[in-house]
């Protein structure tokens, strides 16, 4: 809570030295809507972790950054042949991490379930504060 306090004082300041005006209201909300799926992704995160095993949440709830990726070629941006194969790669580990959950019980598949929410959670995450940062970053 500490460090949340600090940290909002730092960007007080800093905001308060640039002297400019404050973002227009459809920026807060994206900012906002940013923060609730963040905090979502950090819930589902820790709930996967708590409920299966590290080694098989972790690279799963990885790969939410492949929405923002998907919404970008969706919008007509490309990628490389060697981001291409990183995705290609992120993909294959989790869905043989996931695989691997399967000998570990209905926990093992609770794991899953929060690591796979915590990736969607992630993925909007970073959608929403690409809109809110067109005001400003």
């Amino acid at each position: 809570m500490f460090s949340n306090l600090f940290g909002l004082g730092v960007i007080g300041a800093i905001v308060w030295l640039r002297r400019v005006s404050p973002p227009p209201p459809a920026a807060i909300l994206w900012a906002t809507s940013a923060g609730v799926a963040a905090i979502a992704a950090m819930f589902l995160l820790y709930q996967g972790l708590a409920r299966g095993k590290m080694a098989i949440v972790a690279p799963i709830s990885a790969t939410g950054v492949v929405l923002p990726i998907a919404a970008g070629l969706a919008f007509g941006e490309s990628l490389t042949g060697f981001q291409s194969l990183g995705i290609a790669s992120a993909l294959a580990g989790s869905i043989l991490a996931a695989r691997g959950a399967k000998g570990g019980g209905s926990s093992g598949e609770t794991g899953v379930a929060f690591a796979a929410g915590a990736a969607l959670a992630t993925g909007i995450f970073f959608i929403l504060m690409d809109r809110a940062s067109n005001a400003d970053p």
